[in-house]
Parts: C-alpha cells; sequence; structure tokens
C-alpha cells in the first residue's frame, strides 16, 4: 500500500484543527481519502491487490453496471480504494477525537 494507517493517522492528526473547523468534517476526510487514492493504474491495481478484501467490489453499492463504467476495470478498482482509504481517514479522524472528548 502506498500509505498504511498509522501515516494517515499522522497526516490527520498533523490537519485536525482544520478538520474540526469544518461543520461537516466527514466531507473533508472524503476528500483527503481521494488524495490518497492513486491515479496511475499500476499503482491502482497495487494497492487494490493489497487493500482488504472486504472491499473489493464497493462500487457495487452505488447501482453502477460494470458495462457502463468508463474507465473500465481499473476505474471500478480506484472507487473501491477511495471507498477503503476513506474509511481508514474516517477510522482515524474518530479515534484522535475520541481521544480528545475523553
Amino acid at each position: 500500500m502506498r500509505f498504511t494507517y498509522e501515516e494517515i493517522k499522522t497526516e490527520i492528526a498533523n490537519r485536525l484543527e482544520e478538520f474540526h473547523a469544518e461543520s461537516e468534517p466527514a466531507d473533508l476526510l472524503r476528500e483527503e481519502a481521494d488524495s490518497l487514492t492513486p491515479i496511475y493504474n499500476n499503482e491502482v491495481i497495487s494497492d487494490w491487490q493489497e487493500m482488504p478484501s472486504e472491499f473489493d467490489d464497493s462500487w457495487r453499492q452505488y447501482g453502477w453496471d460494470e458495462y457502463l463504467e468508463q474507465g473500465g476495470i481499473i476505474g471500478l478498482m480506484r472507487i473501491d480504494l477511495v471507498h477503503y482509504y476513506t474509511s481508514l481517514t474516517l477510522k482515524a479522524y474518530e479515534e484522535l477525537t475520541e481521544g480528545a472528548t475523553n
């Protein structure tokens, strides 16, 4: 993987005030996840192979048809990766803010 959970958590921690200042921090966290997602095909394939299988075919949650997706299989794999990285950014944020409120 290009980014480990610890690297993601460190980045979220470094920008915690920025996330807190947002009325909808989840939107900014999703943008962060999108920026973590690779754009080059070889990196998409590599990251996708390493991500947990529970995120495989998560693009189906949108009701998309694999034959209608313009990005082909690589585009669908990238969507899976966005979901994976989104889950990591949200988890890191929750852990960091949970510790701050307790």
